[in-house]
């Protein structure tokens, strides 16, 4: 609930010690300043990050690991810091290689904090994490934010849908983390067993992954009555952070500014777009000093705005994401 000039400060402050450390620290980063005559010293103001930092994008860091596996030129710290590996799913072509420090995974699994707490999740409630853990950082970093809060966690690893539902009948868990598919496909598998899970232990539901409560109309309600519990989601970008969790009236998402800051750009000019435009969402992470990723494109069309019934200062994103890659008609969700 920060002013947004005082968040504006702290962002700044976090920008120019991260642009020094990704300079001093990155192949990537050194060549790409020293070819436009940048240096860490000229980002003075929010404005100048944003004009005079390169945008960066996953296809150039895939090819850079390609040629030099398994991080290539963007990693930041000796291989005996990196404490975990993960990857993105890889869904359009090759997936990016992402490690993360120790440090990394602690302030990654605290951006899911804000999530769970402001949907009413404390550390007394137990967390049952239905799916294969793989190298995907989606629900690691769940698990990660689990962690932080202090919950108990309950891995249901392989198990198939019946046994998932018969795992939570017996450890009674009070929260279910999965994709929200995933989750109705439970209820409809527990209607087929005669088992009630509007009456399970289950009191909140947490989702990510792909498009759930907030972004799909209806889906709320329908998560909401079959499990007979609260539903939340939060938009993560794996080799990025978990990077805007639900607001708590279910109406968007908000940026976590504690460890992200964005901006949008027309994706075809470039030019940034003003507040309650569609545009393609620009992020800057500030919790992976293993990987930093500076301006980089997420090909996510968002539309902005900085107030909320809520309370919250954060930045707002309306209906989540509203599209890939290219603008859309304003009235698609």
């Amino acid at each position: 609930t920060l002013p947004r000039e005082r968040l504006d400060e702290l962002h700044l402050h976090r920008i120019q010690t991260l642009v020094h450390y990704a300079y001093e620290r990155t192949a990537f980063y050194r060549r790409k300043f020293d070819a436009i005559g940048l240096k860490p010293s000229d980002i003075r103001t929010l404005d100048d990050f944003k004009r005079k930092v390169p945008l960066t994008d996953k296809s150039e860091f895939i090819d850079l690991q390609q040629e030099r596996p398994p991080y290539g030129d963007t990693q930041a710290l000796p291989m005996d810091f990196v404490a975990h590996h993960c990857e993105t799913s890889g869904t359009t072509g090759v997936p990016l290689a992402i490690p993360y420090s120790a440090l990394d995974t602690v302030r990654y699994g605290e951006s899911w904090c804000y999530g769970y707490w402001a949907l009413g999740i404390r550390p007394a409630d137990s967390m049952y994490f239905a799916f294969g853990w793989g190298n995907f950082a989606g629900f690691w970093s769940a698990y990660w934010g689990a962690r932080r809060l202090g919950c108990r966690v309950i891995s249901g690893g392989g198990l198939d849908t019946r046994g998932h539902i018969q795992a939570i009948q017996r450890l009674k868990p009070t929260v279910l983390l999965c994709t929200p598919t995933f989750a109705l496909r439970m209820a409809a598998v527990a209607q087929e067993m005669g088992v009630d899970l509007a009456n399970s232990s289950i009191r909140f539901t947490y989702h990510a992954g792909e498009p759930g409560p907030t972004a799909l109309p209806g889906m709320r309600e329908r998560l909401e009555r079959a499990w007979g519990a609260k539903a939340g989601e939060l938009l993560g970008i794996a080799e990025i952070d978990a990077l805007a969790p639900g607001c708590p009236l279910g109406d968007g998402l908000h940026v976590n500014e504690m460890n992200v800051f964005t901006w949008s750009v027309d994706p075809v000019s470039g030019a940034e777009v003003a507040d309650g435009e569609l545009g393609e969402n620009i992020v800057t992470g500030y919790a992976n000093t293993a990987q930093p990723l500076l301006n980089y494109r997420t090909h996510d069309i968002v539309r902005r705005r900085h107030d909320c019934a809520c309370g919250r200062t954060w930045t707002k994103f309306e209906g989540a994401v509203l599209g890939r890659g290219r603008l859309v008609d304003a009235g698609h969700r």
